[in-house]
């Protein structure tokens, strides 16, 4: 390093490590959490995924994310996909995707999510379950997943109408 009006300084600074597969570098730890939405997203790609395929003519799992999001936020501006553990690492990817596509295509996808939920849950079931599971997030620095604690109650209604959450 140069040092004005002195000698240079020797600086150590840790790259990462050599291993026998190669070079690692250091990974960089974020120093606050940044947190993504998981568990209502998660429940419906596991409960659904197969369903919103065959519901849209030449859906993809892009295409599913996409409604995903749409159901979730409303809208699946550029914002609720980086807010979206389904899509934040495709972000980019994805936004290309959305403005090659319809927005009744996403919007198709939105609705039949909106139909597979009327049709297990009631609206009452629907409201606990969105709001509650909206609080599993994940903590995208390091890939930690915080459950909510989450009630009886909604565990209950999922139970009951025969799906299951993990």
């Amino acid at each position: 390093k140069y040092v004005p009006g002195g000698k240079p300084k020797s600086v150590q600074t840790y790259l990462g490590k050599i291993t026998p597969d190669g070079f690692i570098p250091k990974s960089v730890v974020s120093k606050h959490p940044v947190y993504v939405e998981f568990g209502l997203s998660h429940f419906i790609i596991s409960s659904f995924k197969r369903d919103l395929i065959r519901s849209s003519f030449r859906a993809t799992d892009d295409t599913v994310c996409l409604g995903v999001v749409q159901y979730i936020f409303g809208s699946c501006q550029d914002i609720f996909l980086s807010s979206c553990f389904l899509t934040y690492k495709n972000k980019e990817s994805l936004c290309e995707y959305r403005d090659s596509i319809s927005a009744v295509r996403i919007k198709t996808i939105s609705n039949k999510i909106a139909r597979l939920m009327e049709s297990y849950f009631d609206a009452q079931e629907i409201a606990i379950l969105s709001q509650v599971l909206k609080l599993a997030v994940v903590d995208i620095a390091s890939d930690h997943i915080y459950y909510p604690t989450i009630p009886e109650e909604v565990i209950d209604i999922i139970e009951r109408n025969g799906l299951h959450y993990e």
